[in-house]
């Protein structure tokens, strides 16, 4: 009997609901992988009390979120599951917390003005890496 593979999990986080509606309107639209988009957050305290309530297999966040901050989420969280990936996104003003954002946790650091086409394959790549590794 073959067993079913769940779809990984995914949480947004941005204080821009813009920025929110596009990547969860992107992210669903990919055709080689389907992801679960989980939860949504506004801030970091949101985003917080989400990952703890459901651990997600991938957390796209904002540099600057509200509230807690986005680097002591990310000490705190990855520190607890190393395995979750935390994709952080900035703006070209914000290269300057690429280094700390990596130090803080963050797997990788993009700048917002990728395209869908990069966004799945980054996605994608990253749930084909996992695969391996399990």
């Amino acid at each position: 009997m073959a067993s079913i593979t769940p779809k990984p999990t995914l949480i947004i986080a941005d204080d821009h609901d813009m920025v929110r509606s596009s990547l969860k309107v992107a992210i669903e639209g990919f055709q080689c992988i389907s992801v679960h988009i989980v939860r949504e957050a506004v801030n970091a305290l949101e985003l917080s009390h989400l990952c703890y309530t459901q651990i997600p297999d991938i957390v796209i966040l904002d540099v600057h979120l509200p509230q807690l901050s986005s680097f002591e989420f990310m000490s705190d969280f990855k520190g607890k599951y190393p395995c979750c990936q935390l994709i952080v996104l900035g703006t070209l003003s914000d290269s300057h917390l690429l280094e700390k954002a990596l130090q803080m946790g963050a797997d990788t650091f993009w700048l917002k003005d990728f395209s869908i086409a990069e966004l799945e394959q980054n996605i994608s790549a990253y749930f084909s890496y996992d695969k391996l590794i399990r």
